[in-house]
C-alpha cells in the first residue's frame, strides 16, 4: 500500500529537522530555516534559497544551509509537486524543550 502524502511528508519533515540541528552550533536553543523556491529557466528544476537563523524569528545569527539541508527541502519540493501542491516558500522552527529534545513547527506559502 502506498503511503499518503502526510506520511511521506512527515518522514521529510523529521529529517529536514534533524538535518536543521546538525547544520546549527550546539549553543542554540532555537533556529529557524526558510527556504523560497526560485524557478529557473528549466520548467523541470527548481532551485532554493535557504537561510538559517538563530531563534524562531528573523534577524538572529546565522548558519550555512548543509549540503543535507538542501537534500532535504529538495525532497520535500518535489513530493510536493508530484501531488500537484507546490510550495512558494517554507518555514521550519526548532526549539529546544525543557527535557533537551526539539520540537518544531512548519508554515508553507503557496
Amino acid at each position: 500500500m502506498s503511503q499518503t502524502l502526510q506520511q511521506q511528508q512527515g518522514e521529510i519533515d523529521l529529517a529536514l529537522v534533524k538535518a536543521l540541528i546538525r547544520a546549527i552550533p550546539k549553543d542554540w536553543d532555537a533556529a529557524l530555516l526558510r527556504a523560497q523556491r526560485v524557478p529557473t529557466s528549466t520548467p523541470d528544476e527548481s532551485s532554493y534559497r535557504i537561510a538559517i537563523q538563530r531563534g524562531t524569528e528573523p534577524g538572529g545569527a546565522s548558519a550555512d544551509p548543509t549540503d543535507d539541508v538542501l537534500l532535504q527541502v529538495r525532497r520535500l519540493d518535489l513530493l510536493f509537486q508530484q501531488h500537484g501542491t507546490p510550495w512558494k516558500a517554507i518555514r521550519y522552527a526548532a526549539q529546544r524543550d525543557a527535557a533537551g529534545g526539539w520540537d518544531f513547527r512548519a508554515t508553507f506559502d503557496y
